[in-house]
């Protein structure tokens, strides 16, 4: 009896009553089911699925919880990747109740096999930005997806060609060449735009640039008396190119730039021109010869340099199209796109950081707690904290200075971090660490020190590689077991063929060839 009520109580240990949301409305719990922690992977998603009257468990999608930023996790959980319930809840040192889920068109096996990418169309000669949803083999190339969206689009005509963009924190900063797999295309830390190739850079001239353009304004909260070479911008809207012709002035590219956007001309009358490189603004005089301005070589990234047009954000509805892309797709870098998720839509600006202490009397924004001299959220902080105790020269030299985007960068850096706390040794292979690096050295460039992340993941690397190698040696050894015993085995075979040979030699005539005729020397 006794051992019974022990299995009882483990028993009873061991069940979890867990709140099930869909993804699509993250904040309301739908139902809840009592379940068992040791249960697997198909035990959980059957009973969804039963709940749900849905046949067909495997079109059932799962995301875990996130502890810190009480959101879904970016990534969701792959078809039997975890092996029991336990293992859905569990991050780093904190349980969740809470799952998500979808219901899919396709079975989750069926779906994994292909590549899902979201691709905003961006087409200039309408007030249009429309999402789209591609889904294509893993093996598929830039081209086909610029293919299949011809047939989802409305050209300005039947031969137009598409361009595919990564834009990051309302820059652009890859077009991907046609012939790149889509494979390694990665959604998540990146805005992925199309749009038409526009006539005109097709017929560019020898001495014609092509140039990026895009808006900014200057934080409203730099000192009084800085020079304006040195004033802190932060990049709005939507980016794109523009072909600069040889000796034209800034003046007659004015007029392209506000037929292209359809400014008003009282609004227009206000912008201000400049060439940014490394976030510093050379303003332009009218009489400046655009061509001149820019650099022959991208020393620093064609990303880096570009025309910038500096206005407020009140923009007309063709420029708007750039805001409402960022809020109406997943957000994809984890160092810019998702820091608009974290902070107000409308910025509220705030001294520079580093001349603000402990005391000051200016109110903390809505729903933030102090993180050394920054404001971010109650669940970043708790990772900021660790991180800074862990490794005190993170934060030492952070560049940022508009508070806003202080918020916005450590809250994105905090939901990289965590992000990376649920990836595994052995997940660690060339793609995800291709990315890896990309968002790290995005942070770095906003003055993280994070040696000690690279260095990391450089390790994980390492182990994964000598994992590989150590799978390698065991099944070389495994297959040189299998010879060595299929050696002996063919020995003993040749043994016995030649003790029958030598027996049968014995006993045949020997005035018979195997080349006679049967009955020479009989008839």
């Amino acid at each position: 009896m006794p051992s019974k009520k022990k299995d009882s109580v483990d028993s009873m240990k061991r069940l979890q009553v867990v709140r099930f949301r869909s993804l699509e409305k993250p904040k309301e719990d739908e139902f809840s089911l009592e379940l068992s922690k040791v249960h697997n992977y198909d035990d959980v998603v059957e009973r969804v699925a039963s709940h749900l009257g849905l046949d067909d468990p495997s079109k059932i999608r799962l995301t875990s919880h996130n502890c810190y930023f009480q959101q879904p996790k970016p990534q969701p959980i792959k078809y039997r990747g975890v092996e029991h319930l336990s293992d859905m809840l569990v991050q780093y040192d904190q349980t969740a109740d809470i799952l998500y889920y979808e219901v899919l068109d396709i079975p989750l096996p069926e779906l994994q096999g292909l590549k899902t990418l979201k691709v905003t169309f961006h087409l200039y000669s309408k007030d249009e930005v429309v999402n789209h949803t591609i889904r294509l083999p893993e093996q598929s190339t830039v081209g086909d997806i610029l293919n299949d969206l011809k047939t989802k689009v409305e050209l300005s005509h039947p031969k137009a060609e598409l361009r595919l963009l990564e834009i990051f924190h309302h820059k652009i900063y890859k077009i991907f060449p046609v012939d790149e797999e889509i494979e390694n295309i990665n959604d998540q830390y990146w805005t992925i735009r199309a749009e038409e190739i526009p006539e005109e850079e097709k017929k560019l001239g020898p001495h014609d640039r092509l140039i990026h353009v895009h808006h900014f304004k200057v934080d409203a909260a730099q000192n009084q008396g800085e020079p304006r070479s040195s004033t802190s911008v932060q990049n709005f809207g939507e980016p794109f190119f523009l072909v600069v012709h040889e000796g034209e002035t800034l003046a007659e590219v004015k007029v392209r730039i506000q037929k292209r956007l359809q400014a008003p001309d009282e609004e227009f009358s206000k912008w201000k021109f400049a060439i940014l490189s490394l976030g510093r603004p050379e303003y332009l005089l009218d009489s400046d010869i655009v061509c001149n301005r820019v650099q022959k070589r991208d020393v620093v990234g064609a990303w880096e340099q570009y025309l910038g047009l500096e206005h407020s954000d009140t923009v007309p509805k063709r420029l708007k199209e750039g805001n409402q892309l960022y809020q109406s797709v997943p957000k994809k870098s984890y160092a810019a796109n998702q820091a608009a998720e974290h902070v107000p839509s409308e910025p509220t600006h705030f001294g520079n950081a580093s001349n603000r202490d402990s005391n000051d009397a200016t109110p903390p924004p809505a729903g933030k707690v102090r993180f050394l001299s920054y404001w971010v959220s109650s669940e970043a902080s708790l990772l900021l904290e660790k991180i800074h105790g862990l490794h005190k020269d993170t934060f030492v030299k952070f560049s940022v200075t508009s508070r806003f985007m202080q918020t916005g960068v450590l809250e994105s850096f905090a939901l990289f971090v965590e992000s990376m706390l649920t990836t595994k040794v052995n997940e660690v292979n060339e793609e995800a660490l291709s990315q890896a690096f990309i968002s790290v050295k995005e942070f770095e460039q906003v003055g993280l020190d994070l040696l000690w992340l690279k260095r990391r993941l450089e390790e994980a690397e390492l182990v994964n590689k000598l994992s590989d190698s150590r799978i390698f040696v065991e099944s070389c050894e495994t297959s040189l077991k299998w010879a060595r015993a299929k050696v002996r085995e063919l020995k003993e075979v040749l043994a016995r063929a030649k003790e029958e040979v030598e027996l049968m030699s014995r006993e045949s005539p020997e005035s018979l060839g195997v080349n006679d005729p049967v009955f020479e020397g009989v008839l």
